[in-house]
């Protein structure tokens, strides 16, 4: 009896997991929508690595392609923290609404004698364990009494990895940046 009784207990055990993991999958019990955060967003907590590639483009310069590594981070209470030069500088945290999110936040950096600002956008789209989108920007960078202004527009395709990626090339800002750079040599 005590064997029967143990098995009827597994078996219970067995469907209650079973029935947490599919309401999470799909965005019950998590208390609240998922467009605050809540609902399915435990799901795809974690970080996500890998590349972005744009075309930077400003008037009268060729157009240049750059690419650079990023990292996304989605936390339990699906706050997005994206990171274009891993693995410590976020620039800019949003939130999830279901499996997408869209974060527009002020590009801008000052190195090197080259001072850029200007509004910036990414979107993201979470499938799987995959996110990909797309990220925006127009941007007037500065050096020396000239000023440009550029525009740049990229995709990206990051995936969910146990550990953090190992910085094997520039992130994707400071690629941004020597592209930024020529094109500014090249005005003088």
């Amino acid at each position: 009896m005590t064997i029967f009784f143990r098995s009827k207990i597994k078996v219970l055990h067995t469907f209650l997991i079973s029935l947490a993991l599919l309401l999470t999958a799909c965005g019950g019990g998590g208390g609240g929508d998922s467009s605050s955060g809540g609902g399915s967003s435990t799901v795809y907590t974690g970080t996500y690595a890998g590349t972005m590639t744009a075309t930077l483009s400003s008037p009268g310069a060729p157009t240049q392609n750059i690419s650079g590594i990023m990292q996304i981070k989605i936390d339990d209470a699906g706050n997005v923290s994206v990171l274009l030069d891993p693995p410590s500088t976020v620039w800019a945290t949003g939130t999830l609404s279901g499996d997408n999110f869209t974060i527009t936040n002020n590009f801008g950096f000052n190195e090197d004698g080259v001072v850029c600002n200007g509004p910036a956008t990414i979107t993201g789209n979470i499938q799987n364990d995959q996110i990909t989108g797309k990220f925006t920007g127009n941007i007037n960078c500065t050096t020396q009494g000239i000023t440009i202004p550029f525009t740049i527009n990229g995709t990206y395709t990051v995936v969910k990895t146990s550990i953090s990626a190992a910085v094997q090339s520039d992130g994707f800002s400071q690629s941004l940046l020597s592209a930024i750079q020529n094109v500014l040599r090249s005005a003088r």
